[in-house]
């Protein structure tokens, strides 16, 4: 313990100020003592020394602890480096790691029947250099932990006997990923007060399921509020869904981000299970056609569709382009397939059809025919065959083909992300199935692609 003593005069006193500075807790300390004491009883050496040894010990002993302790601007800034480290470093130690769904590959689905016959869904990322597997994650509701998400700000834990549900249990369809997150959306059942209310929520890569859907408390003779028809919008960061609260139906929108639901715009019971998204395209739709396919082009501006025949379906947004809410049914003033609305073209060929870019459609034929379009071709082949019925019109040939004539069975393919080239699946006439890659521009042949399984590809990111 060190001692700093500082005279000052107070009325006709000689007073001194000790400062004793010393170890407190483990760590460097002032004490102040106060000691007002009459000078007769002090020595007049120590008078006479005092002065002088305050001033000594303030520059020595007083300004720095024998560890050469910082003073207290240099221990505050310390301390905040410090602090700021130890946050950082906390908060690297939070934060989610990126999910192994949303790293670049080509994922597959299978579904899993093995828990009481409940399905589930096992999800896996090969490389789309070699084959090789590089992640595997089982998404099995009936094992799922109801919990809050560590991965996003809001969300709930519902009663573990609550039943949780895939909409699309094979992986069919994207409206149930949200790859970046490492999420599958689900549709979730709760008992309420004795009643069997519908919601949603997400199935998280962990083996977590959070629930999404607003909580609620229901009394006797209220009528509960459903949320139901829950779609993934990965490119949107949202789910969509359809609020039922018994008397009308409307589509909302809930930010994964945040938490906030946003209305949409009021839909028909009979039309609100149609809504879904659609990659490349801002806006939610109510997809009520007969049409199988049905891709955004011309940098969102159009539609086109179609239901596996030889006719394209062609559809300007107009107005309804960057409109929170598409109802095609109204946008095309149809009610069948057949009747007008819009231009069309007949192909040459036909089958699934998928975006390379934006004036580009891949046609999943046994070719693997490509055709270049703008808005103008549909116009034109309209405006020819005018008076020419449906089906009796000259087809339009495909641009090109990546795959040559042959006896095998070529199915199956998926657009590069960067859109130059095409992965498929082919068949020998013999029997014995590969897959295969070829260039979109068709400047080579098709090339085996070895290791990847004749599984479900779902995406290729």
């Amino acid at each position: 313990m060190l001692t700093c003593i500082f005279p000052y005069h107070e009325q006709k006193r000689d007073t001194f100020i000790l400062i004793n500075y010393g170890r407190l807790h483990a760590h460097w300390a002032f004490v102040v003592e106060m000691h007002f004491v009459n000078s007769s009883t002090i020595s007049p050496i120590l008078r006479l020394l005092a002065p002088m040894a305050a001033l000594t010990l303030m520059a020595t002993a007083c300004g720095s602890s024998p560890d050469d302790t910082p003073d207290d601007d240099e221990q505050a800034s310390a301390g905040v480096e410090e602090s700021s480290e130890g946050n950082e470093t906390e908060a690297e130690a939070e934060a989610p790691e990126q999910s192994s769904m949303g790293a670049p590959g080509i994922l597959t689905a299978e579904c899993d029947g093995r828990n009481s016959g409940d399905l589930g869904l096992i999800v896996t990322l090969f490389s789309a250099e070699d084959g090789s597997e590089l992640h595997k994650v089982d998404f099995s509701p009936p094992l799922a932990e109801h919990a809050e998400s560590e991965f996003l700000s809001h969300g709930r834990a519902a009663p573990q006997s609550s039943e949780i549900s895939l909409s699309d249990p094979c992986g069919d369809k994207p409206g149930a990923y949200l790859l970046e997150r490492g999420m599958l959306v689900a549709a979730i059942t709760e008992n309420v007060n004795g009643n069997d209310i519908s919601g949603f929520g997400v199935l998280h890569e962990s083996g977590t399921f959070t629930t999404l859907s607003p909580d609620q408390e229901v009394s006797d003779f209220a009528t509960p509020i459903n949320y139901l028809h829950p779609v993934a919008d990965s490119e949107g960061d949202r789910i969509l869904f359809v609020e039922d609260d018994g008397e009308n139906t409307t589509a909302q929108s809930m930010d994964l981000e945040s938490g906030e639901i946003t209305e949409l715009g009021p839909c028909d019971p009979m039309q609100c299970g149609k809504l879904t998204a659609l990659p490349g395209l801002d806006s939610a739709v109510f997809d009520d056609s007969s049409l199988r396919d049905l891709v955004p082009v011309l940098d969102g501006s159009a539609l086109i569709g179609s239901a596996n025949t030889q006719v394209l379906h062609y559809f300007e947004l107009g107005d309804q382009a960057g409109d929170d809410l598409i109802d095609l049914m109204e946008l095309t003033k149809r009610t069948d397939l057949f009747a007008d609305g819009g231009p069309q073209v007949n192909l040459e060929t036909h089958g699934r059809i998928q975006v390379i870019d934006d004036n580009t459609l891949l046609i999943a034929d046994n070719v693997m025919s490509v055709w270049e379009f703008t808005a103008a071709v549909f116009e034109d082949y309209e405006a020819e065959n005018e008076d020419t019925l449906q089906y009796s019109r000259e087809p339009v040939p495909a641009t090109r083909t990546l795959v040559p004539e042959g006896p095998r069975e070529n199915s199956h393919p998926h657009v590069s992300p960067d859109h130059t080239e095409i992965i498929f699946r082919s068949e020998a006439e013999a029997g014995g199935t590969k897959w295969y890659r070829v260039p979109v521009d068709g400047s080579s042949e098709p090339e085996e692609f070895p290791g990847l399984p004749l599984q479900k590809v779902i995406a290729w990111q």
